[in-house]
């Protein structure tokens, strides 16, 4: 049985190098759906790695507050609460279990001049522990102090997209520069260090300003966007417990706000994209069927063409179980072929994709044993007909065929 397979094996590469160019041309599909397939999973793994990396660099134990939202009629969602500077203020007064600190922000874009350039770029109202909850570290100067708070002092630190877009250059130095923002004169005490990626790089756009300052000269007195609370370690359900309960006095409504924490969010991305990977892998799989139907197609030719091969070997004593291996090994060297072809392909697309994207290059075992098996499968399946034809030939037909 083993020489049998040996052979089978010499036979089908001696066929396959016969007609190169066919054999190429047959192998394209499933080339095609392996390379797709283990590109776009190794993509979308990439992509999560680099999106969680992202917002597990916030810190290993954020809880975020946001206002809530209640449902009014299916499909339509209303918001059921706001969050005030009066519930931050009592939320850092109250010491909660297991809640380290305690940071609040307001989002929104002001017209910011600096000598001769105006642009729009994102203003954000700040407390003083904002930038060590959200762990963004500072790069020149200092970041805004629970002074500046509570004095509302007019000044600014600024991420390096947007001192590019003020100065013209993201290496400078704005520490001491005049910035106007709508129409106060704030001065530049900071420069924030890059955080690129894809969830955190508009950061580096942000211009922050004391969450008082925002308040009274730049966005009035309007709703905070979030708060966030930083959490002891291994307390997190603690903390987020008790900042339910809590609120839910303080606010007296246990839908006027929503809690999410870091490892909700990691969930929340990881389901979306699994899902959107799954999706994506299924449909370039369907090439893949494409491709099997390629390989019996030329497999069906080739009988043809062999038939009177097939004769002799069968007047010369092979057995029906030959000839069906024959074929069958032949095919699945087939698919196997591009299937090696088609990973490496793969590979090389999805190291393409990261060195473009700047995220990390993930490619794993299981990914790629899982396409080259599949593309096997293919060439096995849709091998059998033709070499179930191949074997039940009559050898006096086969021997007559012209």
């Amino acid at each position: 049985m083993i020489f049998t397979l040996v052979e089978a094996v010499r036979m089908a590469f001696s066929s396959l190098l016969a007609n190169k160019m066919r054999s190429f041309l047959t192998m394209l599909g499933v080339i095609i759906g392996v390379m797709s397939v283990v590109a776009l999973v190794s993509i979308g793994h990439g992509a999560t790695r680099a999106v969680t990396d992202e917002i597990s660099g916030f810190g290993a134990n954020a809880i975020f507050v946001g206002p809530g939202y209640r449902q009014v009629a299916p499909g339509i969602w209303q918001r059921a609460g706001e969050l005030q500077l009066s519930h931050l203020e009592a939320l850092q007064a109250a010491r909660l279990p297991g809640v380290l600190q305690v940071a609040a922000d307001m989002q929104g874009t002001a017209s910011i001049r600096a000598g001769n350039r105006t642009t729009p770029l994102p203003v954000m109202g700040a407390t003083a522990e904002w930038a060590q909850v959200m762990n963004w570290r500072v790069d020149r100067g200092r970041f805004i102090s629970q002074e500046d708070v509570v004095e509302a002092r007019p000044v600014a630190v600024m991420g390096p997209q947007a001192i590019e877009q003020l100065f013209g250059d993201p290496d400078f130095d704005p520490v001491g520069q005049v910035v106007t923002i709508g129409t106060d004169q704030f001065t530049v005490v900071g420069r924030m260090a890059p955080k690129d990626g894809m969830v955190t790089g508009g950061f580096d756009r942000l211009v922050v300003i004391p969450l008082t300052t925002a308040r009274a000269r730049v966005m009035g007195h309007r709703p905070l966007t979030e708060i966030i609370v930083a959490a002891a370690t291994d307390q997190t359900q603690l903390a987020e417990g008790s900042l339910r309960n809590y609120l839910t006095q303080l606010m007296n409504d246990p839908e006027a706000f929503r809690l999410e924490s870091q490892q909700q969010i990691l969930d929340m991305v990881g389901q979306v994209t699994g899902i959107l990977t799954i999706l994506l892998a299924g449909i370039t799989g369907i090439s893949l069927l494409v491709g099997g139907i390629g390989i019996m197609n030329i497999m069906l030719v080739s009988v043809t063409e062999r038939t009177r091969e097939i004769g002799i070997r069968k007047a010369l004593g092979a057995k029906n179980s030959y000839v069906l291996t024959q074929f069958v090994v032949e095919s699945v060297t087939l698919s196997g072929l591009g299937g090696l072809l088609g990973i490496g392909l793969g590979a090389l697309v999805t190291w393409a994709v990261a060195q473009v994207g700047d995220w990390p290059f993930v490619i794993e075992g299981s990914t790629v044993a899982l396409a080259f098996s599949f593309a096997a499968a293919v060439g096995l399946f849709f091998g059998i007909w033709p070499a179930r034809r191949a074997a039940q030939l009559d050898p006096i037909e086969a021997l007559r065929y012209e």
